[in-house]
């Protein structure tokens, strides 16, 4: 082998060839004390680090430094900036150092494995540094390519597999992060790689196999603050690319997207634009209760989402565009979106302002709506004190309030429904359908002009007391406000808590309930 080739050899399996490579470092190398004002720094693969060389200069005053630097055989440094800036900060006049003669390629190689083996490096550091590690060591004619006689007559060539060994991790390793490196654009990998976000590997993983844009995108957003995490800012990234507008091509026919309409039906959670928005609410980390009574080992069970092409095919099919739809539980903003997203108006109730501002936050930014087409209201949705003074202005409602007695906790405020008894809540939707009767347009069955009020509706179960249908309620009340049940349909649920409610619904003989009813009423 040629002396490079040893070097080269040394610095990439150090650590596999320990006796042998301490051999060779007594042929290669002179340890000797160098000026430290002589020493030039020209690039750096990173850039260093306070901590670590204020950490070196309490360990060179109590032993010393222990391993040397390593200079060409111009005074440029090739590894151990710390030590240098610990020297320097120490006032010292000189460092013990090793100076390396020969190619270029070979001193920037010494640096990039020091930098591998030594520091503290992140998933991204750790991936450009591989990178920048094995193009050096291609140009240098020192890799196995296929098609190649590993062994030749300069020496063994190396593998990934050997690359990979050297630095301590497995193949699979070794290319997740230099993908990372590889398929990240320049741009990105500028905005985080000194921010906490470049370490998360496999966040960084999935960031890589978007378009330049989107990573873009994504990097900006998490580097300057502006959304709560990875999730949120790949989201909102996604949807600056789809260039939304409030006109989509509603070119299908709702029996080619959803299948016959039928009494029973299943909503399968399908992608789409319309999803990705409602879920910039719906995913947000503040905002994503769970039922702390269910859990999968210690992780809590998500509350029940309504399903976007639930909502979108009830709204499509029961309602017109230009309706003015009513939610007075309006939540995390399904209806509210997705009424405005197929063209209708909207206006909204609910009590957790937070929730509130975020779904107006969204509106605002990634639909071309008109501020006169929809309004979402801090309040109360039962009492409606905003449209006290309306009458026979809402063409349409479509809303899913919460079910009895805390089966799904969304807040400690005392007028969330939820947090209510039984006959709390009935007095409540007593009150709510008093407003509706006084607010809701009248249908009419001649000319075939409708006008519904559309719950969707469960049942809580009270152990020995039985099931308490949240449709019988809507139902008996509605009518004592001259409401017409006009239609049901059941929605059957994928529901999570099967498997950890299994035992008990056996134990107590009854069945586990996985659909929800959507009940629509009508005033003629």
């Amino acid at each position: 082998m040629t002396i490079t080739v040893q070097v080269c050899r040394w610095v990439t399996l150090t650590y596999l060839l320990d006796v042998a490579m301490l051999q060779l470092k007594k042929i290669l190398m002179e340890i000797i004390d160098f000026p430290v004002k002589d020493i030039k720094i020209k690039y750096r693969f990173r850039k260093p680090c306070d901590q670590k060389v204020n950490g070196l200069v309490e360990s060179i005053k109590q032993c010393g430094l222990i391993h040397p630097i390593n200079i060409d055989s111009s005074n440029y440094l090739i590894s151990g900036y710390h030590r240098l800036l610990a020297h320097q900060k120490l006032n010292q006049e000189h460092i013990p150092c090793v100076v390396r003669k020969g190619d270029k390629r070979m001193t920037d190689l010494i640096q990039l494995d020091e930098n591998i083996m030594v520091n503290s490096l992140s998933a991204l550091e750790f991936g450009i540094h591989i990178v920048r590690r094995e193009k050096l060591m291609d140009d240098m004619n020192l890799l196995y390519k296929r098609g190649d006689n590993r062994y030749t007559s300069t020496g063994s060539k190396l593998t990934i597999q050997d690359l990979s060994t050297s630095i301590g991790l497995n193949e699979k390793q070794y290319k997740r992060r230099k993908q990372i490196a590889t398929h990240l654009c320049d741009e990105a990998i500028n905005i985080l790689r000194d921010t906490e976000f470049a370490d998360d590997l496999i966040n960084l993983l999935s960031l890589s196999k978007e378009k330049d844009s989107i990573q873009i995108n994504v990097a900006n957003r998490l580097a300057s603050g502006s959304t709560s995490g990875w999730k949120t800012a790949m989201y909102e990234a996604k949807l600056e690319e789809y260039n939304l507008q409030t006109t989509p091509k509603l070119d299908y026919k709702i029996k080619d997207r959803f299948g016959l309409p039928q009494s029973i039906m299943k909503f399968n959670d399908v992608a789409s634009d319309l999803k990705n928005i409602i879920n910039i609410v719906n995913q947000d980390e503040e905002l994503r209760p769970v039922k702390t009574s269910t859990r999968f080992g210690l992780t809590p069970v998500r509350l029940h989402q309504m399903n976007p092409d639930q909502c979108s095919f009830s709204i499509d099919y029961y309602t017109d565009p230009n309706y003015l739809i009513l939610d007075p539980f309006s939540g995390r903003s399904t209806t509210a979106i997705t009424s405005l997203y197929l063209q209708r108006r909207f206006i909204g109730f609910g009590i957790d302002e937070k929730a509130n501002q975020k779904t107006r936050d969204v509106i605002n930014k990634y639909m071309t709506v008109q501020e006169k087409d929809w309004e979402i209201i801090d309040g109360d949705g039962c009492e409606m004190k905003h449209l006290q003074d309306q009458s026979e202005i809402i063409d349409a409602v479509y809303s899913s309030p919460p079910y009895y007695r805390n089966a799904e906790s969304y807040s400690d405020d005392p007028r969330d429904l939820c947090n209510m008894s039984i006959d709390q809540f009935d007095e409540r939707i007593d009150l709510l359908f008093s407003n509706l009767k006084r607010l809701m347009k009248r249908s009419s069955w001649e000319d075939k002009r409708f006008y519904p009020v559309i719950f969707v509706v469960g049942t809580s179960r009270l152990g020995k007391n039985g099931i308490f249908d949240m449709t019988h309620t809507f139902q008996r009340i509605a009518t004592e406000y001259d409401f017409t049940f006009h239609d049901q349909m059941f929605v059957q649920l994928n529901n999570p808590h099967l498997c950890s409610s299994m035992e008990r619904n056996y134990r107590n003989r009854y069945l586990h309930k996985n659909y929800e009813s959507q009940i629509v009423f009508l005033k003629y």
